[in-house]
């Protein structure tokens, strides 16, 4: 089996807070298992999971003081060793990948990745754009194919689609034939939102109920909330009957 360093030069932290937490230092890195790869990172994507671990509001996420915790769950970056059991990856391809909300992650010089979540990087993409992707797509598929199991012909409700995952949520839903609501803000995210494939654009500062009203958008079937459940009463309410809805937080008591 490849064998990797002992630790890397990271961004750690050894409590939860505000960002001052972080600091540099060392990280140790396990041993390689047969599907694991280790990468070389060239960038490192910032996702909304990284601030809310950093804070310690993530439910089943501890510290341990012998180990201290390396955010990061988007990277991008060149392999320099592989398990034995790795199919599909070379040592030298560039790569992207997304990581795992409980192993130390790509702010790091080097990560161990499971190799079951890494792709080739496509030539066209530089690293920097690379690592924007894996996490907001995933989280886009595993909800709407995954979780929810849209069907074409239906309508879905994609609560903040100018985010990361909104932005791929709408792209997914159009091309598995489904009609797309969305909210937006202001005239460039309704623009970007449009270009991307939404049917109607809601403005998210008024009701719902009204701007769906107003835009003649048909009652969604499903519905994507990504912004932490902040609307969620009234998203629920427009739902056709046994309507399906897909969260990216958990809901509060």
């Amino acid at each position: 089996m490849a064998m990797v360093p002992n630790s890397t030069r990271a961004i750690v932290q050894t409590e939860f807070g505000a960002g001052d937490v972080m600091k540099f230092g060392d990280a140790p890195l396990k041993p390689l298992g047969e599907l694991d790869v280790l990468v070389a990172n060239y960038a490192t994507g910032v996702n909304p999971i990284d601030f809310k671990v950093r804070r310690g509001l993530e439910p089943g996420k501890k510290i341990d003081p012998a180990e201290p915790v390396v955010l990061g769950w988007d990277g991008a970056g060149v392999v320099e060793a592989k398990g034995p059991k790795v199919r599909g990856l070379a040592i030298g391809d560039e790569v992207y990948y997304a990581g795992d909300l409980f192993k130390s992650g790509s702010y790091a010089e080097k990560t161990v990745v499971d190799s079951r979540m890494v792709a080739r990087k496509p030539r066209s993409l530089t690293f920097e754009e690379a690592c924007t992707i894996p996490l907001v797509a995933e989280t886009a598929h595993e909800a709407l194919v995954e979780t929810m199991q849209v069907e074409a012909g239906k309508t879905i409700l994609i609560y903040n689609g100018a985010g990361g995952v909104g932005s791929f949520a709408i792209q997914y839903a159009k091309a598995l034939g489904l009609t797309v609501i969305t909210t937006a803000g202001n005239p460039d995210s309704m623009k970007w939102v449009t270009e991307l494939g939404a049917d109607f654009v809601l403005d998210y500062h008024n009701s719902l109920e009204q701007e769906i009203s107003k835009t003649g958008a048909p009652k969604p079937d499903y519905a994507f909330d990504l912004r932490d459940n902040v609307k969620i009463a009234e998203i629920v309410k427009l739902l056709n009957p046994f309507g399906k809805v897909a969260l990216t937080w958990p809901l509060s008591d």
